[in-house]
């Protein structure tokens, strides 16, 4: 049955790319690996919320999703957004092994199971002008990797599992009303290799695995978010299939702005006189430069000059945002002599 993605992050058909993201910043946040070590039960929770909003956030594979309930054409996907066969660990000998028994189709090989690794999450920290512009990183992450020694047996030496006599499966035999019949297992001790680990392989202490290091490159999006996911397909634990690698992002408190959507916000001090005469200031953008804005005179406390096309391009939507301009006017806790006389002169000319 396919996946109500909808349901998963717990909105509506029809609700908006804001509520969508919103819903999933909950859920990841709350579902994430790292709070939760331990928990198999919440990491695959958390995949699923990652492959539920990998689809509805974008509109393309969304519109696809309502109308055939997946976003394949034929209904199958390996990656995020669908059903795929690599995250299932089959052994199609358990299943049908005791029907060839039955009718004869001959003895069952032994057959050695598909492993997929387990993914791995790392969590990265990126600057608001990174994750506004876009930029690349390079990520240091521990993995596993079959032992090169004993190729991930975790055994030196071997020897037959005695419980089922090198042949890797167990076959019981029971008489009924309708005659007899014959049911094949895989055997539980050796899980259907034949064989047992006599003596323990010394380079990974009978693991099957060791621990490496490697440096990935990542490229983050322009008006990548708090919470954001990417997904690395391949780059986890390895194995027959190797895992993912799961990248979350977090965004730094920026001394000069702060962001509301793909708006920028930037707080302007004025003086007195500049508020009430007029100014002209230079405004920093996120990308290091800046532009000159006319301040007419008059301007208010708490209101908000616009800059079009100044904030945060997301590269999802292609839509950039604008950076909001919201003025302070400061003032004096102090005067000097000659301040105080000057406003005190003008007090009387506000007069009624």
């Amino acid at each position: 049955m396919a996946k109500d993605y909808y349901k998963i992050l717990g909105v509506s058909r029809d609700a908006t790319k804001e509520e969508i993201r919103k819903a999933y910043r909950r859920l990841a946040k709350l579902y994430h690996p790292d709070l939760n070590k331990g928990d198999k039960e919440k990491e695959e929770k958390f995949k699923e919320i990652n492959e539920a909003y990998s689809v509805l956030s974008d509109d393309k594979l969304r519109q696809q999703y309502d109308q055939f309930g997946t976003t394949e054409n034929n209904g199958f996907q390996g990656g995020a957004g669908g059903f795929g066969f690599k995250d299932f660990d089959f052994d199609f000998d358990d299943i049908f092994g005791s029907f060839s028994d039955l009718f004869g189709f001959g003895q069952r090989q032994n057959r050695k199971r598909v492993v997929r690794g387990d993914d791995i999450y790392k969590d990265l920290t990126i600057s608001l002008k990174e994750a506004a512009l876009g930029t690349e990183k390079e990520l240091k992450v521990k993995f596993s990797e079959k032992c090169p020694h004993c190729q991930g047996t975790g055994a030196e030496e071997f020897e037959t599992c005695p419980t089922c006599n090198g042949s890797g499966y167990i076959r019981k035999t029971r008489r009924t009303p309708f005659g007899i019949f014959t049911t094949t297992t895989t055997c539980p001790k050796c899980n259907g290799s034949g064989k047992i680990i006599k003596k323990k392989c010394p380079v990974c202490n009978g693991k099957g695995y060791i621990q490496k290091e490697k440096t990935i490159k990542l490229t983050i999006p322009s008006g990548a978010e708090e919470g954001d996911a990417l997904r690395i397909p391949g780059a986890g634990n390895l194995a027959d299939i190797p895992g993912d690698l799961y990248v979350i992002i977090h965004v730094k408190d920026d001394k000069t702005f702060y962001r509301k959507g793909d708006n920028l916000y930037y707080n302007l001090k004025l003086s007195i006189p500049e508020a009430v005469l007029g100014c002209r200031k230079k405004i920093p953008l996120i990308d290091g430069s800046s532009k000159t804005l006319r301040i007419k005179s008059g301007v208010q406390p708490g209101e908000e000059l616009v800059i079009r096309h100044a904030g945060v391009r997301n590269s999802k939507t292609g839509h950039t945002g604008d950076l909001i301009v919201k003025v302070e006017v400061e003032i004096p806790k102090r005067l000097t002599r000659e301040q105080r006389k000057l406003f005190e002169e003008l007090k009387h000319t506000f007069s009624s």
